[in-house]
């Protein structure tokens, strides 16, 4: 057995313990407070001498930590990324286990935040220590980076570090952090890397009818608007199952498009609708003429925004009524164009090597910090190193999340030997990383 065999062997027997204290810190977001948690990492990760600046927002509690393997080296850096912050707990009372105690039952670790991110952090926190105990001089160094306040956007931490930080994230060639996963792809288990996220896209329709008047005195269904409401939601829902994943996987892989079973990642190459307000009427007898129905759209990133909403207007044909869509509020962040870049190729490669399984790109059905980074020109790259089920991927935000302990520590082993290759990595120069302004 070489070291590093050794060194992930004895380090296995670490993830679920410090998982657990992790989970232990209650860092919902709001009021993302992650100033007890980045203390806690900053000790911990100085008994293997490996130190961890903290960086204080101006709210003093919402905290970000950064640490380099290396001080002082001009080297190009690997960085990992993860978030501090969950979401609420919600309901206790639909919990099996309360959601911060980092329960260990049923082969699991359970609470808040097992899943979204801390169990990934525990591992990016012990792959740091990994590398720091092999003592070994790398050609890339390697960077933790942990956020305060990304289930809230990263709109104030995330940005604060970014500017903060640019003498430093000037050398970042790769970010990697959540998104994609290890899943089966049919009967070929594939390394999906998230190279994007969906475009969110907000709008409101609005249904405009000729009728109206004082509610004593109509009693015919078909006058009044609201009756329409069940109409328009059996329509999204249509809208919905009748959309299919767009293909971009390679077809030399000979891996056939399977993404529409699982939401986790199928949801990332389709249009989905969902309804999130409902608002008719201004006084309480009068049979309103107006209808308006707030959506919160995900679009694939390959999608037009225009052509969106002609066939919006098209598919919410009612008769009997005018449609409006309205879209003024609305921007996309995202690029829509198909990441497959050099780098994304380099990045296949290590995948190749490290786990000796096909890389395929995929888009998240949902945002995260990488979203900033990318921003800044930074290669950005999703892969939770774990493998995936629909019913692990239905735990994100959901009560009773967990991960199993078999997972958490294959999926350390796998992290661990993933960033070894890539900071070896012998091919090609990378070149991007930070564009500055």
């Amino acid at each position: 057995m070489d070291k590093l065999e050794l060194v992930i062997k004895e380090l296995q027997k670490k993830v679920v313990p410090l998982l657990v204290n992790l989970i232990r810190f209650p860092t919902e977001s709001p009021p993302s407070h992650t100033n007890e948690i980045s203390i806690f990492i900053r000790d911990y990760m100085k008994e293997y001498g490996i130190n961890v600046e903290l960086q204080e927002t101006d709210t003093k509690k919402m905290v970000n930590c950064i640490a380099l393997l290396e001080k002082n080296t001009d080297k190009p850096i690997i960085a990992m990324h993860s978030h501090m912050d969950v979401v609420p707990a919600l309901d206790l009372k639909q919990w099996k286990y309360p959601p911060y105690a980092g329960v260990i039952k049923e082969g699991c670790v359970w609470g808040r935040g097992a899943l979204d991110m801390k169990g990934f952090m525990a591992i990016q926190i012990l792959t740091m220590i990994a590398l720091k105990k092999l003592g070994e001089s790398l050609p890339f160094n390697l960077m933790f980076i942990a956020t305060a306040d990304e289930e809230r956007g990263g709109v104030n931490a995330t940005r604060l570090l970014i500017e903060n930080k640019r003498d430093i994230l000037k050398n970042v060639q790769w970010i990697i952090s959540e998104g994609g996963c290890l899943y089966f792809l049919g009967k070929t288990l594939v390394a999906a890397v998230a190279i994007a996220e969906k475009k969110s896209y907000p709008i409101t329709l609005r249904f405009i009818s000729k009728n109206s008047g004082h509610a004593a005195l109509q009693g015919d269904a078909s006058k009044n608007i609201i009756y329409i409401t069940s109409t328009i939601l059996d329509m999204i829902e249509k809208y919905n199952l009748s959309q299919k994943s767009i293909k971009i996987i390679d077809e030399d892989l000979g891996i056939s498009n399977k993404w529409d079973d699982f939401p986790y990642i199928g949801n990332g190459f389709k249009n989905i609708l969902t309804p999130t307000k409902i608002n008719s009427g201004i006084k309480g007898n009068i049979i309103p003429n107006t209808l308006e129905l707030r959506l919160d759209c995900r679009l694939n990133f390959l999608q037009d925004e225009a052509l969106f909403v002609n066939q919006l207007k098209e598919y919410f044909q009612i008769e009997g009524y005018e449609i409006e869509v309205d879209n003024r509020h609305t921007t996309c962040k995202l690029n829509n164009k198909v990441l497959i870049t050099t780098e994304y190729k380099k990045f296949e490669n290590i995948i190749k090597r490290t786990l000796k399984i096909p890389m395929v790109p995929v888009c998240m059905p949902f945002s995260s910090d990488l979203q900033h980074f990318r921003k800044e020109g930074i290669n950005a790259y999703g892969f939770t190193p774990f493998l995936f089920t629909n019913d692990i991927s239905m735990r994100y935000h959901n009560f009773n999340e967990r991960i199993e302990i078999d997972v958490l520590k294959r999926g350390f082993e796998v992290f661990v030997k993933l960033i070894k290759t890539a900071c070896l990595y012998d091919g090609p120069e990378l070149k991007g990383g930070f564009t500055s302004g």
